[in-house]
């Protein structure tokens, strides 16, 4: 049977594509390595990625990828020139920070959000631990972003503080999270 579906999850050579609201395991069809629009990625799909999908009881496997509205991506390690991508189809993108233990770092949310405006993806800056944060970096980010038309929400997922604000973005969008570790973003999740 073939049908469309979400591909969910990537692992190594194995994809999870969710169809119709069951997850199934699927491999590649050779074919799709060599289709001339997916050359220039190191990994042919990604999660997010709309596919069409052949289901049987002898494997599952993905028949071809349908055109992206975006994508996100980076370039791929070494002196290669494919891009290394990393989700597709995406509304927005929560870039972590924190206010302490790591302090936020600007250059980190500066590229972030450029090349998310780059492939029409809303940027959002999610700051995290505000219980620790010192009132003049508070107000230095403040007046750094006020012109930049980036959404900021300030949260703390120690005390729950504003996460109501940051869950009601996340409501009925595709969302990609960004950060570095230990900015919390397991626990603004959990």
């Amino acid at each position: 049977m073939q049908c469309e579906g979400t591909v969910v999850r990537v692992f190594g050579r194995f994809y999870t594509v969710r169809v119709d609201g069951a997850e199934y395991d699927c491999t590649l069809r050779g074919s799709i390595k060599r289709d001339p629009k997916l050359k220039g990625f190191a990994n042919p799909t990604a999660v997010g990625d709309l596919v069409q999908v052949t289901l049987n009881d002898r494997g599952s496997c993905i028949e071809s990828v349908m055109e992206r509205s975006n994508k996100f991506s980076r370039k791929e390690k070494g002196r290669n020139t494919r891009e290394d991508l990393i989700a597709a189809n995406i509304d927005q993108l929560l870039i972590i920070q924190s206010y302490a233990e790591p302090v936020i770092n600007p250059r980190f949310v500066d590229r972030l959000a450029v090349r998310a405006i780059c492939e029409k993806i809303k940027p959002v800056l999610v700051i995290n631990k505000l219980d620790l944060a010192i009132p003049e970096l508070v107000e230095m980010m403040h007046d750094y972003y006020r012109s930049s038309g980036l959404d900021i929400i300030e949260v703390c997922a120690h005390t729950r503080l504003h996460l109501e604000t940051m869950y009601e973005r996340l409501s009925h969008r595709r969302t990609l999270l960004a950060g570095n570790s230990g900015v919390g973003k397991s626990s603004l999740l959990n």
